[in-house]
């Protein structure tokens, strides 16, 4: 398959293609890292382009553990259009479906399809339709599931019909009346009735030799449901009813008309336990974490020893602090399994969180994600980041940059873990945004603890001079080559260099010609330099008589 664009190209500023993830009927997808080593997906809009980048822009602030993150929109000085997007290097569904060609195990597909149900709920309260929903657009990553390409979506409107006249959907899932150009959230419902058939019996209940023979079959024949046990005969005859009106009333209805099989264990489904997914399973039992704000146990099922374990927190406690709240049962349970996802984490630490996020009356959309954000870095460190989000939630900072944020603090835990949060508080009274914090941090974090204070001195040199975050990355990775000079005279140099004008590339190259060495010749470096610069030398050759003078030393 070759790609408009090969391993290395960057028609994306700031973005560096390693290689071509594959093709749809939109254009193109390829795997990218940023400048700063963030790895992202990058679509390139080929075909479709009108529906697809309003559909888009429709989507750039939705948030959702469930949904891709699209995180921009780009037009290119070549006129390309790119969606910059979250990269999932997890499994397809279409990929773990080959898996199974005689159906995956029960307890999987529920797995699935909580998460499949949790995110297009979250659409449809958007006002919003995917309109293409299939397994090869929904992934799973560390337990979770993500659904992609919801940028096709739609407003509901109140007759459910889109204007558009053009079919957008995949030939197996499209509902009946989408022939009709009615694109209403219950085509979602039926897209998600086609794939638990598919899930359960390893083949899509209409099928044919032709799109347009399938496309009849929606449309005139009852779906094949042969071999498909109860409930969930009945429940994918329901979702799969011609008549949309007769579907559920929301995707909610029809998640709980499912088994349930509880969070704890469909996250580790996910994640390839064998042993959750072979553990006896009912298909009528209702297992659910509690089933009153109260906090009471459900009377059904006992938490498991191990699920005790993990808690390591006062439920209870969690429960009444959120109820004064006034939060709602199904947020409150979001809650809960943020906090029991990460039971490395110092219990303590994860709770003060929870009490500085319900303080800035953040929702629970963002306490969630950035609990799980937190929980993520078991290496890091949990007071330093706890400090870090005191700071930018009293600065009014949103939760995904909050959360941006703390990954790149606790990416690198080697780098002095105090010093970093000095660089954060001094970036954030200079009122600097979070693209722009993330790349300076990620920069300290590659160096050692004992080249901290030197790193936070130029770090503050370049802040109070204004330097823009490419050039304050380029600078401290500059000096941070060099663990063993001597920081006084390394430091000096660049605060002549920064004085006099010096841009950031000219100023890398300087660095490198003082490089490293003994002190007495360092500073002969540094006195020449100064003598040169005063004397209006270029950067060509100063560079050269610095390295004159190493040789000479050496």
């Amino acid at each position: 398959m070759r790609f408009t664009y090969a391993a290395g190209a960057k028609p994306v500023p700031g973005y560096t293609i390693e290689r071509g993830l594959g093709r749809g009927g939109f254009g193109e997808v390829y795997f990218a890292v940023s400048d700063a080593g963030k790895e992202v997906a990058l679509k390139l809009v080929q075909r479709h382009l009108e529906i697809e980048l309003r559909g888009v822009g429709h989507c750039l602030n939705l948030k959702h553990p469930n949904l891709v993150a699209i995180f921009d929109l780009l037009k290119t000085d070549n006129d390309d259009n790119w969606i910059v997007m979250e990269y999932v290097a997890g499994e397809s569904l279409a990929q773990t479906l080959d898996r199974y060609p005689q159906g995956m195990p029960e307890p999987m597909a529920l797995a699935w399809m909580a998460g499949i149900c949790d995110g297009v709920a979250y659409l449809h309260d958007c006002g919003l339709v995917h309109r293409d929903l299939t397994p090869s657009n929904l992934f799973v990553e560390h337990g979770v599931v993500k659904i992609g390409d919801y940028g096709l979506s739609k407003f509901i409107s109140a007759s459910r019909r889109s204007g558009q006249t053009e079919n957008v959907g995949t030939v197996h899932y499209m509902a009946p009346e989408m022939s009709q150009g009615r694109y209403g959230k219950e085509v979602d419902q039926y897209a998600l009735g086609i794939i638990l058939v598919e899930m359960l019996t390893g083949r899509p209940p209409f099928d044919g030799e032709s799109a347009g023979e399938i496309l009849m079959k929606h449309l005139t024949a009852q779906p094949d449901l042969t071999g498909l046990a109860e409930p969930y005969a009945s429940i994918a005859a329901r979702l799969l009813d011609k008549d949309p009106l007769r579907r559920y009333p929301s995707i909610t209805g029809f998640h709980s008309a499912l088994p349930e099989l509880g969070a704890n264990r469909a996250s580790a489904i996910l994640r390839g336990d064998s042993g959750a997914a072979a553990a006896s399973y009912s298909p009528t039992a209702r297992t659910v974490t509690y089933v009153a704000a109260s906090g009471r146990k459900d009377a059904d099922r006992s938490p498991t020893p191990a699920e005790e374990a993990e808690m390591r927190f006062d439920k209870s406690a969690v429960i009444e602090m959120l109820i004064e709240q006034d939060w709602m049962v199904e947020d409150i349970e979001r809650i809960l399994l943020a906090l029991r996802a990460s039971p490395q984490k110092d219990a303590s630490g994860m709770l003060k969180a929870l009490e500085i996020l319900l303080e800035q009356s953040y929702d629970a959309d963002g306490i969630e994600r950035l609990l799980c954000a937190l929980g993520k870095h078991t290496e890091g460190d949990v007071n330093g980041a706890l400090e870090a989000l005191e700071l930018l939630a009293e600065n009014s900072w949103e939760a995904e940059e909050i959360e941006r944020v703390v990954h790149a603090l606790a990416k690198h835990p080697e780098f002095n873990a105090n010093g970093a949060h000095k660089a954060l508080e001094l970036l954030v009274e200079n009122s600097w945004e979070a693209e722009g914090i993330e790349r300076v941090l990620s920069a300290l974090g590659k160096h050692a603890v004992h080249q901290g204070k030197g790193l936070l001195k130029a770090l503050e040199l370049l802040v109070e001079n204004s330097w823009e975050a490419e050039g304050i990355e380029r600078v401290l990775s500059t000096l941070g080559k060099y663990p063993q000079h001597d920081w006084k005279s390394k430091l000096k140099a660049l605060e002549v260099l920064v004085e006099n004008g010096w841009e950031a590339e000219d100023i890398e190259r300087i660095l490198n010609a003082v490089g490293e060495g003994p002190e007495q010749q360092l500073q002969s470096k540094v006195r020449a330099l100064e003598s040169l610069i005063e004397d209006g030398t270029d950067v060509e050759e100063v560079e050269q008589a610095l390295l004159s003078v190493g040789r000479r030393g050496a």
